[in-house]
């Protein structure tokens, strides 16, 4: 009697496991949709920038561009102490953002009834 008690335990125990299994496999696919769904805009717009990014590449072997190549190379030629303490002060980041907006004003600017800053 013992031994056919602890043998439906088993089978119970078995099955409670296999549910368990079952209900993180079916939790798992819903968090794994749920990022795929919240990637998709930012995997999205970093092919759009890596498109712009080589646009700007085949772009700057263009006569008109090749003071964008020159302005970069500046901060060669300035001591290693004002680089370091420019990176510190997060001047690069500070100049990207600077860079972004500017960006995002022209562009504006070529649509038509869109005036942006009076």
């Amino acid at each position: 009697m013992q031994a056919i008690v602890g043998a439906i335990q088993f089978v119970i125990n078995k099955i409670a496991e296999w549910a368990t299994f079952l209900l993180s496999v079916f939790t798992q696919v819903f968090v794994d949709g749920w990022e795929i769904i919240t990637d998709f805009p930012v995997w999205v717009f970093d092919q759009v920038l890596g498109v712009v990014v080589s646009i700007l590449s085949a772009a700057s072997s263009l006569p008109g561009f090749t003071s964008v190549q020159t302005a970069t190379s500046g901060f060669g030629t300035l001591p290693s102490e004002i680089v370091n303490i420019m990176g510190l002060l997060g001047m690069g980041t500070a100049l990207g953002i600077v860079a972004a907006a500017l960006t995002i004003r022209f562009l504006l600017g070529l649509i038509p009834f869109v005036r942006v800053g009076g």
